[in-house]
């Protein structure tokens, strides 16, 4: 089975990251197409989209269930629960996508972020690319522990310490954020220059 997880929304993280996938039944309606007829597709909501003031359309959850061999997660159902015997998980953004690739489950990613470059995660933008990815999940191509030690390389040359938002109330913290931002824009500005 592959474990869709619904993105909260509307959240930055999906748009406009996750581009035409922000509409995220065409994400779940093209997996439910593209997966082996003897695979489910288990669609999990996002916990915080049920006390949402803007909550998603009466029927949405009831309109995917009818996709052929798309199952509903009960919302009583724990993450790990969800993440046991799955053979890739899917989302367009969020937390679940790192929690899955570090337990060495294949990820499927319908949005940008950095995860996308990590070994074991399809990015997906299109149907073949879609196609690609499950028949290399059927094949059981996984990733080697060089291959994650390249990407956590890529992650922490690619990443600054800072803190964006009221995380924390460390000033070394803020201090850090602002050093960064001037390092990020810096470099920025030097890449797009070549």
């Amino acid at each position: 089975e592959v474990l869709f997880c619904l993105a909260f929304q509307p959240e930055e993280s999906t748009s406009p990251r996750a581009g035409i996938f922000v509409e995220q039944h065409i994400a779940i309606a093209a997996l439910s197409k593209a997966l082996p007829s003897d695979w489910i597709l288990r669609v999990r909501e996002h916990p915080d989209q049920y006390g949402r003031r803007i909550p998603r359309s009466t029927n949405y959850l009831e309109e995917l269930r009818r996709l052929p061999n798309v199952e509903i997660v009960s919302p009583n159902e724990s993450l790990e629960v969800s993440l046991t015997s799955v053979r890739a998980v899917a989302a367009c953004a969020g937390s679940v996508l790192i929690e899955a690739w570090r337990r060495n489950i294949p990820v499927l990613t319908f949005g940008h972020s950095l995860l996308k470059k990590a070994p074991g995660v399809f990015f997906i933008q299109d149907f073949s690319e879609l196609v690609h990815a499950i028949r290399k999940i059927e094949e059981g191509s996984w990733w080697t522990p060089e291959q994650v030690d390249e990407f956590m390389l890529f992650l922490s040359e690619s990443s600054f310490r800072g803190n964006l938002g009221k995380i924390s109330n460390d000033i070394s913290l803020k201090a850090d954020t602002v050093r960064n931002l001037v390092g990020i824009l810096t470099r920025w500005i030097e890449l797009s220059k070549q």
